[in-house]
């Protein structure tokens, strides 16, 4: 197989990664080509080594097509575009993808305490 792009290596600190969780009824692993950056408006994903895909998830026009992106599909539930990994940063806010969270670590103590504190906490039986 050719090297594809691992989304979550390139893009996972700054974004919220997903999987594809079934093929023809199979679960699949981890690896890049099932890698997918979920958005307010479809998803993101590897379509070659050199370029990545970008899937709506709604048949209505979503946004005005940037001249980086080419429509590859327009089917009845949604369109699909590709366009080159180079021009990822500039097209990112225009699909708005998922930031990934960072929390401090005083927030993280904050709900960890929490946490315990609930009925899941560690001494829940």
């Amino acid at each position: 197989m050719q090297n594809l792009t691992n989304l979550e290596e390139t893009y996972g600190h700054k974004y919220r990664i997903d999987y594809e969780r079934y093929i023809n009824g199979k679960i699949v692993g981890r690896s890049p080509e099932y890698q997918q950056l979920m958005s307010k408006r479809g998803c993101v994903y590897v379509h070659s080594p050199t370029h990545l895909g970008f899937a709506t998830d709604v048949r209505r026009n979503v946004f005005d097509k940037p001249p980086e992106m080419q429509l590859v599909q327009d089917g009845d539930d949604g369109q699909n575009y590709i366009f080159k990994i180079e021009d990822f940063d500039k097209l990112a806010t225009i699909m708005e993808l998922r930031r990934r969270r960072n929390l401090s670590e005083s927030e993280k103590n904050r709900l960890r305490n929490i946490g315990e504190d609930s009925q899941f906490g560690k001494d829940a039986a």
